[in-house]
Formats: C-alpha cells, sequence, structure tokens
C-alpha cells in the first residue's frame, strides 16, 4: 500500500517548502485514498546550514514509514536530505485528488523502467573465449547502445557469482567501484580501441600476515 505524504500550509494550500506547517498521509486502499492522519509542524526557518539539517532530519522521524512526498518547490538542503534518505519528491501545482492518483501512475511507471532495466542487463555478460575461464566483454559498446545501464548493474553480478580466470574488459576507463572494491587486480593496456583491463580475482597468498 502507498502512502503519499502533501505538504501544505495552515489553509491546505500547496506552498514553498519553508511556508509548510503540516502534512498530510494519504493510504491508497484498493482504488481510493484514505486521509490516514494529519501532522502539524513548526514551520522550518531559513538560518544557518547545520539548523536546517536538524530541523529536516526531525521532519524525516515525523513521516515515519511514509517515504514518499509531494511539495508545490522544495530545493537545496531539504532536498538533498530528503533525497539522500530514500524519500521519492513529486512536485505539484496543487493538490486534487488526480494528483495523488498522477502521482501513483509516475511510481508504476519507474517502477516498470527500473525492472526492464535490470531484466536487459541481466541478460548482458561477458562472453566467454575459446580458453575456458577467460571472458571478453566491450563496456564501451554497451554504453553507447544502452547508455541508460550502469556498469555496475552489467557487472557486478558476474564478477561475484563467475568463476572466472580472467576478465578482459574493452572501456573508455576502469569503473572506480571495480578498483574501490579491493577483491579484484586490475591490470590497464592503452590500445587503439580504447583502454583493455584485465581483471582477475585477487587471491590471498599463504603464510602473509
Amino acid at each position: 500500500m502507498e502512502r503519499i505524504a502533501v505538504f501544505t500550509d495552515q489553509n491546505g494550500n500547496m506552498v514553498n517548502f519553508y511556508d509548510c506547517v503540516c502534512f498530510q498521509i494519504f493510504l491508497k486502499i484498493k482504488r481510493e485514498f484514505i486521509l490516514e492522519k494529519t501532522i502539524y509542524y513548526d514551520p522550518i526557518p531559513q538560518s544557518t546550514v547545520s539548523e536546517v539539517r536538524k530541523s529536516v532530519k526531525y521532519l524525516t522521524e515525523l513521516l515515519e514509514n511514509c517515504k514518499i512526498a509531494a511539495f508545490r518547490d522544495i530545493s537545496g538542503i531539504p532536498y538533498t536530505i530528503l533525497d539522500r534518505e530514500g524519500f521519492l519528491i513529486f512536485l505539484v501545482p496543487d493538490y486534487i485528488k488526480e494528483t495523488l492518483n498522477g502521482i501513483v501512475l509516475d511510481l508504476e511507471e519507474m517502477k516498470k523502467e527500473k525492472r526492464m532495466k535490470w531484466e536487459l542487463a541481466e541478460n548482458i555478460k561477458p562472453l566467454e573465449s575459446d580458453i575456458p575461464g577467460i571472458y571478453f566483454f566491450n563496456l564501451l559498446q554497451i554504453e553507447k547502445e544502452h547508455p541508460e545501464l550502469s556498469s555496475k548493474q552489467i557487472l557486478m553480478e558476474f564478477l561475484q557469482t563467475t568463476s572466472f580466470l580472467e576478465l578482459k574488459l574493452r572501456c573508455s576507463h576502469v569503473p572506480p567501484w571495480i578498483t574501490r572494491d579491493g577483491a579484484w587486480n586490475v591490470q590497464v593496456q592503452d590500445t587503439e580501441q580504447g583502454i583493455l583491463a584485465r581483471i582477475t580475482a585477487r587471491q590471498c597468498q599463504e603464510g602473509s600476515l
């Protein structure tokens, strides 16, 4: 069940974030939205950065298990904090019943696109060469054909679940998450076709401290 928090002034008007004094949480049950509760709070002053962060953090605690929020306008530190806390933020000019339906439709479309991306990523994998355990993958080509996919979506599962001796990766640069992980050795070679990275699993040396 989706919960949507709509932020307004004391008269129920959609206003700027700093002019909001309450939010109403609507719960969708089947095809209807039910007002679950209304919570009032002191307006957040545009003061120091630390004070704004503290106030917004307190606001996230009031929202409890609701992670969808609708405002007329929100930006800067408040937006950054809510986004970092995992909130889905919608900007709407006014609040009417169709507004909530529109948000739900957008959420369903977002979920559909995310699911399609993962399904696509699962079907794009490194290919094993004639030598068992040696794989090749042209990340340059895939990024050109499918810019909506990240290298992590495409390669993470392969690196974590496939027993391979070496992955030859054609790329413009080695994805930083691979080098940061520490689980793999990476050797880089510049070629006319771009960078060729040779990736192997890092093995623990016997007798090392």
